[in-house]
């Protein structure tokens, strides 16, 4: 999957940047509201890396730069993670997808207070 999407960058004239994490596959149930819209979704997540995560499900309706707060709960540790967002790309087709990566709470709130003035 990794390949065909980097194929496609490549193929589109879109430049590939240098990965800075290791990404993990994963098949984690996540739910994801938006900061910004009403958008509310339960997606899964297909990896994830220091850096960020990528989710399949419902995710046509994201638009890069949405800042989104993503709830995991970890079954396997029986914990709950909160975690903060922004939106990098989104595909849409056969398979949504979207590409998120993680910001502070202070970048998102300062976001938000910089949108309303």
């Amino acid at each position: 999957r990794e390949l065909r999407g980097i194929s496609s960058k490549l193929l589109n004239s879109v430049e590939v940047p240098q990965r800075r994490f290791r990404r993990f596959n994963t098949n984690q149930k996540v739910e994801i509201v938006s900061y910004k819209t009403d958008f509310k979704s339960k997606s899964r997540v297909e990896n994830i890396s220091m850096g960020g995560l990528c989710i399949e499900g419902a995710c046509a309706n994201l638009q890069v730069g949405d800042l989104l707060k993503i709830h995991f709960v970890l079954d396997k540790i029986n914990a709950d993670r909160v975690m903060h967002a922004r939106v990098v790309w989104v595909t849409t087709g056969a398979t949504e997808m979207a590409g998120v990566q993680f910001v502070r709470e202070e970048d998102v709130y300062n976001d938000l207070l910089n949108a309303i003035g």
